[in-house]
């Protein structure tokens, strides 16, 4: 994995990662990174790296599921389809703060976030979620 300027195309840091595939997911927060990057079957880790240098600020491993998928941050967390659920992140620490289970397709995740709520589509089913 690399950072590249945005001023002049040079690159700034370039770590190993140890991932067998890219990424599959990213989340560019005030100072941090944040990616997921698989290691094998239905084996994942999550990570927060340094904007500035590429340093590891925290990293967590994530089982079960099919490459986890990000979503963005939402009231503060990050949105994660991990397997069949839905988790929020807390982007400080890599910590779970909330899991919706059984609500987003393991292959083909779809979510969204509009206010208050999280919305996610499985076997043609729209479904609003308050986590709050």
């Amino acid at each position: 994995m690399f950072a590249l300027s945005t001023r002049d195309g040079r690159e700034i840091w370039r770590v190993e990662t140890g991932a067998n595939e890219s990424a599959s997911g990213c989340f560019l927060g005030q100072s941090q990174c944040i990616v997921v990057l698989p290691v094998g079957h239905k084996t994942s880790n999550l990570a927060a790296l340094d904007k500035r240098d590429g340093r590891v600020l925290w990293s967590r491993p994530l089982r079960k599921g099919y490459r986890p998928e990000m979503f963005g941050a939402w009231n503060g967390a990050l949105l994660l389809a991990l397997g069949n659920d839905l988790l929020g992140i807390a982007p400080e620490t890599g910590e779970e703060r909330w899991r919706i289970e059984g609500i987003v397709d393991e292959y083909h995740p779809k979510v969204g976030s509009a206010g208050e709520r999280v919305v996610t589509e499985w076997r043609k089913h729209l479904r609003c979620h308050d986590t709050g």
